[in-house]
């Protein structure tokens, strides 16, 4: 493999590495939006509806924490 081969796969493995650094942190963000919007008292439904998550996967979040 050359320099370059080198040089741009190790910028690949970055720019992958970013990524998943940014779903982990919008899926986090995703969670604590649940949890306040099921500790402010919206249904199960609603929040499923607004988040465009399926009430299972709100259910198991709000579980997850209790």
């Amino acid at each position: 493999m050359t320099d370059v081969g080198i040089e741009k796969a190790n910028d690949e493995l970055h720019r992958i590495s970013e990524d998943e650094v940014m779903r982990e942190r919008k899926e986090e963000g995703k969670k604590e939006t649940v949890l306040s919007m099921h500790t402010e008292g919206f249904p199960v439904e609603t929040i499923a509806r607004v988040m465009k998550m399926p009430e299972e996967k709100v259910l198991s979040t709000i579980s997850h924490t209790q």
